[in-house]
């Protein structure tokens, strides 16, 4: 990927994310943002890629979970890509949007309908489209995403017991 294939106008954003504060938090997050910009293509390395950098864990995303709780600096990003301000998004790896498998597929669906590509590293994300072109195999997707969610967190509560 090159700037060619990000239209002027919209920019390329790294998302970096730790899961929760701990001694030596701030340094862990901007390693990571320095990863990302390590693997960014040449022409949008340096200070050319906004940052939207957050501390959190337990929340949907940029989804409002049952608590009223979403990461805010991912609510923002979602916001830019609706407002088509983003034309590509970098993380170091998927988990650092979403270890929910339904907020995963429905961040990878909102930046597809409005022009963003996602990127882990050099492996771009995404290819749902024909996934969900189809009304009964998006439900099915999402139903199953939406399975594997709730076996997931049930797990983690378990393991905290």
């Amino acid at each position: 990927m090159n700037s060619t294939d990000v239209a002027a106008c919209r920019k390329a954003v790294i998302y970096a994310r730790i899961a929760r504060v701990e001694k030596g938090s701030a340094h862990r997050l901007a390693e990571q943002i320095q990863r990302v910009k390590k693997g960014l293509p040449p022409d949008l390395a340096g200070d050319t890629a906004e940052v939207y950098a957050e501390i959190g864990s337990g929340a949907l995303g940029f989804e409002k979970n049952r608590d009223g709780k979403a990461r805010p600096e991912l609510q923002r990003l979602a916001n830019d890509v609706r407002q088509g301000k983003v034309g590509s998004v970098h993380v170091a790896d998927r988990s650092r949007l979403a270890r929910r498998a339904g907020v995963f597929f429905r961040f990878i669906g909102l930046c597809e309908d409005h022009g963003a590509r996602v990127f882990a590293g050099n492996e771009e994300l995404g290819g749902l489209g024909e996934l969900r072109e189809n009304p009964q195999t998006a439900a099915m997707a999402e139903s199953a995403a939406d399975l594997f969610d709730e076996f997931y967190l049930r797990a983690v509560r378990s393991r905290r017991r």
